[in-house]
C-alpha cells in the first residue's frame, strides 16, 4: 500500500517501513511519534482512493529518527556591466 501524505506543505510518497527526509523543522524529540492527518491518496493493489470521505479512515504516523539540515549552497550573484556610449 502506498500513501501520498502532505507534510508541512510538501507531498511525499510513503509506504510502510520507509525512511524519508523532511526539510522542515519538527519540534519533537528523537524517538517520538508524529501523526499526519492529511492523506491525499491511497494506492493499493487493485484500487486507488482519492475521495476525502474515504481518506478520513486512513492515518499515517512516523517515528523521528534524526534531526539534520540540508547541505549549504553558495549563491553567486553576477552584475552585468553596461557599456556607456557618449
Amino acid at each position: 500500500m502506498i500513501a501520498i501524505v502532505e507534510i508541512y506543505g510538501k507531498q511525499y510518497k510513503v509506504t510502510k517501513g520507509d525512511t524519508i527526509t523532511v526539510n522542515s523543522k519538527i519540534d519533537l524529540d528523537i524517538g517520538k511519534t508524529i501523526k499526519f492527518d492529511t492523506v491525499k491518496a491511497i494506492f493499493d493493489k487493485d484500487k486507488n482512493i482519492f475521495s476525502p470521505k474515504e481518506l478520513n479512515k486512513y492515518k499515517v504516523s512516523a517515528k523521528i529518527v534524526d534531526h539534520s539540515r540540508d547541505k549549504k549552497i553558495t549563491v553567486i550573484k553576477k552584475t552585468v556591466k553596461k557599456l556607456k556610449v557618449f
